[in-house]
């Protein structure tokens, strides 16, 4: 009987143990199945595990933008793909704000972005990119760009020049040690009188900051190797530290701005390589525009170019020589059919400007002719239209003046003799008036 009870008991435990292992073998299934989607999706979010990596597709894109077209993608995110090189882009011409960020890119190439030409945000931060080279020479509507993190030794300002609309550049966390930025092209902005920023960049040739609400260029500091400086359309009034900052400058644009008197642009002959300056648009450029033209001209000798005029005459042997023109920058190096339509553009508003000057200058000489003129008619108006006859002087012929003398023999009647006598076809006026005095002095010594 205990036997028989210890047998039962035991196979109550068996079979217990035995449906206990069952439903610890059930569940750990179940678990098991429920880890394989997960998976599934956690390979799919990370292609560098899954082996598919830098293969991204454009439908794989559109997934991830959770769009099915792709003129609707403005803004592509694939942070953290461990992506080597970018995807194919060519299809989302909209796009506006891309994310690379956390990935191993080593350089940009120009046909990635060939398309993305409406792109205003690039981030490439925590990459291995090395150098920039030409990769960013087709996204010029670039307003921020992200090179934080990365292994670049040096910036050129060609690499960046294109991006004429940069506002936000960040390149901290790198490796460089020279920054070779030449042209910086920060026009059309809001920009009022904030320059700080730019004292570090010592090598900087060619600053364009036009169509801002700059009115002063104090902060901006001194600028050795500045050649060049657009400041057109802003609100500048007072540039009498221009020599002492850009003492090497060469071509300066302040038309449109609020420069009140014509004087204060004396100050600029203390810089002697400018050679080319725009001021039209200016008050006092509008009062008397060939008189301005004429003071500046005359007090800056080394100008050459005046509002795009040349000052400099060609000489006989040259007379049919084409007008100079100015090197273009290299950021304005384009195709060979542009650069000869920009110079006919060019020169026909040269031209057209030469002709101005000249006609302003033959306004200005009839004006003065007509006034010598009027002067000269007045003064013979305010004559008497007949002449008086007044009784015979009394005073003795060597106090008589020649006008006396001669009117005096015009008075006198003339007689028989005198008539038959042939007349004198002799054309001097001193001829005349002495006959006129020898003719006073014997008649009227005869009638006495």
């Amino acid at each position: 009987m205990l036997s028989g009870a210890t047998t039962r008991s035991q196979k109550q435990v068996f079979s217990e143990t035995k449906i206990t292992g069952k439903s610890k073998s059930a569940s750990t299934t179940l678990r098991q199945a429920n880890k394989i989607p997960k998976e599934e999706k956690r390979v799919q979010s990370s292609p560098a595990e899954s082996g598919t990596e830098n293969k991204l597709s454009v439908q794989e894109i559109l997934d991830r933008c959770r769009e099915s077209d792709c003129g609707r993608v403005f803004e592509i995110n694939l942070n953290g793909q461990a992506l080597k090189q970018l995807p194919n882009l060519k299809e989302f011409p909209k796009l506006k704000i891309l994310d690379l960020g956390c990935n191993k890119l080593k350089n940009v190439s120009p046909n990635d972005l060939e398309k993305n030409c409406e792109l205003k945000e690039l981030k490439l931060y925590a990459n291995a990119i090395t150098e920039i080279s030409k990769g960013l020479q087709n996204v010029r509507k670039l307003k921020v760009l992200r090179l934080d993190n990365n292994h670049l030794s040096k910036i050129d300002y060609r690499e960046i020049g294109c991006c004429s609309q940069l506002t936000v550049l960040d390149i901290s966390c790198n490796d460089i040690q020279d920054i070779s930025i030449q042209e910086l092209d920060i026009s059309r902005n809001r920009i009022s009188n904030n320059l700080s920023g730019l004292k570090s960049l010592s090598n900087l040739t060619v600053l364009r900051a036009g169509n801002n609400d700059i009115t002063s260029l104090n902060s901006l500091g001194k600028l050795r190797c500045l050649q060049e400086l657009y400041l057109a359309n802003n609100r500048i009034s007072d540039i009498k530290s221009f020599p002492n900052q850009f003492s090497s400058l060469e071509i300066l644009d302040l038309s449109n701005n609020m420069i009140e008197n014509v004087d204060e642009m004396f100050v600029l002959s203390d810089i002697s390589p400018l050679a080319e300056l725009s001021v039209t648009g200016n008050p006092f450029h509008d009062k008397d525009e060939f008189s301005c033209h004429r003071q500046i001209s005359q007090r800056l000798e080394s100008l050459e170019f005046l509002d795009k005029v040349s000052l400099k005459r060609p000489s006989a042997g040259h007379s049919h020589a084409p007008p100079p023109m100015r090197p273009m920058s290299a950021s304005q190096v384009v195709s060979k059919s542009v650069i000869l339509n920009a110079f006919q553009v060019l020169r026909a508003r040269q031209v057209e400007q030469q002709i101005r000057a000249t006609l302003l200058e033959q306004e200005s000489f009839e004006a003065s002719i007509t006034s010598r003129f009027s002067i000269l008619r007045d003064l013979f108006e305010s004559l008497p239209m007949e002449l008086k006859t007044d009784p015979p002087d009394e005073r003795p012929l060597s106090v008589l003046s020649r006008f006396d003398l001669e009117s005096v023999s015009a008075s006198r009647p003339s007689t028989a003799a005198e008539e038959d006598r042939p007349k004198s076809r002799c054309s001097s006026r001193s001829r005349i008036a002495e006959a006129r005095a020898f003719a006073a002095e014997h008649f009227h010594s005869k009638q006495r």
